[in-house]
């Protein structure tokens, strides 16, 4: 089963969008609930591995770390729509599979996962020190003159 057909790589027959009632815009992650809304529908979606899209990435780690949380704070939306059919046999595989692992993988792993401590930042205050570390963090990179030796 697909999870999410990605926005900039899905592609769908006119039929099917018809049938769910287009695309949704009433979450932040339409290609997810579409996703959801199409195999709620009954359609079926096929993984195509030669597929090849062109998109657009986030050009440093605060747009990624803002698309990250976009897509949490939407896939919670997503749950919340589609709530009533979690756990049903009645929806099948995305009552009883999709769902489920979405919340278990997106929602709820992540919340235990580690989280920083101001004792633990990767940050230190020295400029020489900061040149040592290879991190990917804009409050230690953005400020030196050249980059971290390799």
């Amino acid at each position: 089963m697909v999870a999410v057909v990605p926005g900039a790589a899905g592609a769908f027959r006119r039929a099917a969008l018809i049938d769910v009632g287009g695309y949704p815009g009433d979450t932040l992650v339409e290609d997810a609930d579409l996703t959801v809304e199409l195999l709620r529908g009954g359609w079926q979606i096929h993984y195509e591995p030669t597929a090849l899209a062109y998109t657009e990435a986030p050009e440093g780690v605060a747009d990624a770390l803002r698309q990250r949380r976009r897509w949490a704070y939407g896939t919670v939306e997503l749950l919340a729509k589609h709530a009533r059919s979690m756990l049903r046999p009645d929806e099948g595989r995305v009552g009883l599979l999709h769902l489920p692992w979405t919340l278990l993988s997106q929602v709820l792993l992540p919340l235990g996962g580690p989280w920083p401590t101001p004792s633990s930042s990767i940050c230190s205050s020295s400029a020489a020190s900061r040149r040592r570390r290879a991190c990917c963090c804009s409050r230690c990179c953005s400020s030196l003159s050249s980059p971290p030796p390799s």
